[in-house]
């Protein structure tokens, strides 16, 4: 009997023992709060291959790698992590690359992110941009020297150290030029790039002929809005395309086509900022000759970003000045300093100054150097403001304009409740932009029209219109519209195509620009009697530097202007009759 106890208390012992020691699997699990409210890594990757795709790091989905073939999938499968880089479920390349800095929790415990990456798909991507592409490779975190992948379309990671230097000047960013294209790339636009204004003049003798393999010394250039150009060679024919725009190519036709006439993004670089022109080999999707042929190229073009988060502009603004004055020249003062190094002729305008925020005064002298007028004016941070001295009742005023550098609009849609606006708010980025002014000397009400006296083009945005009538009509003379004041057209007409815009939002600039003297209320006339004597202005006068488009000229140039009649229509004096001028605000 007691041989039986025995065996009984030594197989529940076993079994105890056994049932203590046993270990059970369990998946890994990752918190997404606890991952994105870890301190970042320094590892931040860009996807430059212009192609949507599917990633992973150190073995955990962030994207949902659907199938080449499951086009149909919601745009949203993916890990719950992920969509909190990747709300669609796949990684895009957007025009900034569309940056990600990993959280150091999905690094392990060397500090390494071993990173995945293949073609992606969704519903409006049914193409891989990037066929074959794979990448599977191990990136290290350092944070004492910080570092930026640029995802090529070959496959290959390109690393550049960041910049941790703020420019020397607080009013200034600084901006330099990787030249990472192909030297034999397929439109022949391989070599040394130049960075210039809109209107062709170069940036920096730093931004000048930065050879193919080179990274430019960084120039620091005043903060503001800027339409930078990319010249290969200098030749104004083979200007690169800052994506998303395609470069021109006719798979049929075949031969190297002029590469010109293309109209940059209008972009604001932020005082104390760091930025870097980033010239890569991207890939393109083409028809081809047959309904289902497509055609690969890999084509150089570039791509503007963000080195670092420039701080919040609490400090500055800018103003420029105008002489709106006929018959004689102009000198204007911020708080008894020259705004520029000469006298202003009529129609001409300073550039901008960069002002601290606060109260200044504004003064315009002629010039024998007697004030003529003078104001105080109250300047917050990131205004762009006009001065404009004009004749009101035979005496020199000083009236002052907003611009609106983002080019967008805002229209209220029913239901509003005022707690946020932002989905309101369209954003155009390659578009003309003007306001009107009536600063003529005896024209009470002035109406401006297209070449047939016409409204301009009314662009429908969310079932509102664009351009409201007030913005051009029954201007009253020295009285800007302060509500909706901008008149925007979309261009239709950069390296021959549309913009990337909405196609219901696409218009046309008209050709001509005319000014009617117009009266309100409800027997008004609008537009009015044509000012026959007044020179209209054409679409083509808009075009800064006509010298760089060698093949023909664009119908007009993206960008924000003011335009405005100033003059007398019963003078007859040439110098003083009525005209129109007009002024570009970006550079």
């Amino acid at each position: 009997m007691r041989y039986y106890h025995y065996c009984f208390f030594s197989l529940l012992f076993g079994l105890v023992l056994a049932s203590s020691c046993k270990k059970v699997k369990e998946d890994v699990f990752f918190d997404r709060k606890d991952i994105l409210n870890n301190p970042s890594s320094t590892i931040r990757i860009y996807n430059f291959t212009n192609g949507l795709l599917n990633i992973s790091v150190n073995n955990l989905q962030l994207t949902s790698f659907v199938a080449a073939k499951d086009v149909n999938a919601p745009p949203t499968t993916g890990t719950q992590l992920g969509l909190s880089f990747f709300p669609r479920g796949v990684w895009p390349s957007k025009d900034d690359g569309s940056p990600i800095t990993l959280p150091s929790a999905l690094l392990d415990k060397n500090n390494r992110a071993r990173i995945y990456i293949v073609p992606g798909y969704d519903k409006d991507n049914q193409d891989a941009i990037v066929p074959g592409l794979q990448v599977d490779t191990v990136l290290q975190d350092d944070p004492l020297h910080p570092k930026d992948y640029f995802l090529l379309s070959n496959g290959h990671f390109l690393s550049i150290p960041r910049s941790a230097v703020v420019p020397a000047a607080p009013d200034h960013f600084k901006l330099r030029v990787l030249n990472f294209g192909d030297a034999h790339d397929t439109l022949d636009l391989g070599g040394a790039v130049t960075v210039t204004y809109a209107d062709g003049r170069p940036v920096s003798q730093a931004l000048t002929d930065v050879q193919t393999g080179a990274a430019s010394d960084y120039a620091e250039v005043p903060y503001g809005t800027y339409q930078f150009k990319l010249f290969v060679n200098n030749n104004h024919q083979k200007q690169l395309c800052e994506l998303p725009i395609t470069p021109f190519f006719d798979v049929c036709q075949g031969g190297i086509k002029p590469q010109s006439k293309i109209s940059p993004i209008i972009k604001t670089f932020k005082p104390g900022g760091t930025y870097s022109i980033i010239v890569t080999k991207n890939s393109f999707l083409y028809g081809g000759c047959g309904p289902e042929d497509k055609v690969y190229l890999n084509i150089n073009s570039y791509r503007i970003v963000a080195e670092n988060s420039p701080p919040l502009n609490i400090s500055y603004a800018r103003l420029m000045g105008v002489n709106a004055l006929t018959g004689e020249s102009v000198v204007f003062k911020l708080d008894g300093q020259n705004m520029g190094e000469a006298q202003l002729a009529s129609g001409k305008s300073t550039d901008a100054s960069i002002v601290i925020t606060g109260t200044h005064t504004i003064s315009a002298y002629n010039a024998a150097g007697t004030l003529l007028v003078e104001k105080k004016y109250r300047f917050s941070a990131a205004d762009y403001t006009t001065a404009w001295v004009y004749k009101k009742d035979g005496k020199p005023e000083l009236v002052f304009t907003s611009n609106n550098m983002a080019i967008s609009h805002y229209v209220s849609l029913p239901g509003d409740d005022g707690t946020n606006g932002s989905q309101n708010i369209a954003t155009f980025d390659y578009a003309w932009q003007g306001r009107f002014l009536n600063l003529s000397n005896d024209v009470p009400y002035a109406t401006f029209t297209s070449q047939d006296g016409e409204n301009f083009i009314n662009l429908q945005s969310w079932g509102d219109t664009l351009n409201p009538p007030a913005s051009y009509q029954n201007l009253e003379r020295g009285k800007p519209i302060e509500h909706e004041p901008f008149v925007i057209i979309l261009c239709s007409n950069y390296n021959g195509s549309k913009t990337p815009q909405d196609a219901a939002l696409f218009g046309s600039m008209p050709s001509l620009i005319r000014v009617f003297q117009s009266s309100p209320g409800p027997l008004g006339q609008t537009p009015g009697d044509w000012l026959s004597a007044v020179t209209p202005l054409a679409s083509q006068d808009f075009i800064a530097n006509r010298a760089l488009y060698e093949t023909g000229l664009p119908q007009t140039e993206a960008g924000t202007y003011s335009i405005a009649l100033i003059g007398s229509l019963n003078s007859s004096d040439d110098q003083q009759k009525a005209r129109l001028i007009f002024v570009k605000h970006n550079r």
